[in-house]
């Protein structure tokens, strides 16, 4: 069994949907308990902003803040509105609204739209503090 520690050569995402409380605690307890390389926050635009400011009096440095509108512009050079409109054109009453969709595929395809991106990666709900390792 080899020795490598896969905690600090991986990488955590976490889609945020709306800054809130928690946020700083989430981030702070992965840094703590699993030393990743680099922690990517996929955000609104109005909250990247926040989060650049307010991390730096954090104990994390090693965060990376992306705006969500313009996530999948690099390779498929659609904006959030162009996934969403084509959401309203196929929607379907019974299917989650377009917020939990957009942020799937954010999940999904952090692996394509993050250059350097470590493989594996972690992809991590914004509301889960860990509380041990």
């Amino acid at each position: 069994m080899s020795n490598i520690d896969y905690a600090t050569i991986t990488d955590f995402v976490i889609p945020l949907h709306r800054y809130h409380f928690m946020v700083r605690t989430v981030v702070e307890a992965i840094h703590y308990f699993y030393s990743p390389r680099t922690i990517y926050i996929v955000t609104p635009k109005k909250f990247s902003n926040i989060i650049m400011k307010s991390s730096k009096d954090w104990l994390v440095k090693n965060i990376v803040v992306i705006p969500e509108e313009t996530f999948f512009i690099s390779n498929y050079k659609m904006h959030y509105n162009d996934i969403k409109n084509k959401f309203n054109n196929n929607y379907d009453p019974r299917s989650r609204e377009f917020g939990w969709w957009y942020q799937q595929l954010i999940k999904l395809g952090a692996y394509k739209q993050i250059k350097n991106l470590s493989d594996p990666y972690v992809v991590w709900d914004s509301d889960l503090i860990p509380l041990i390792k």
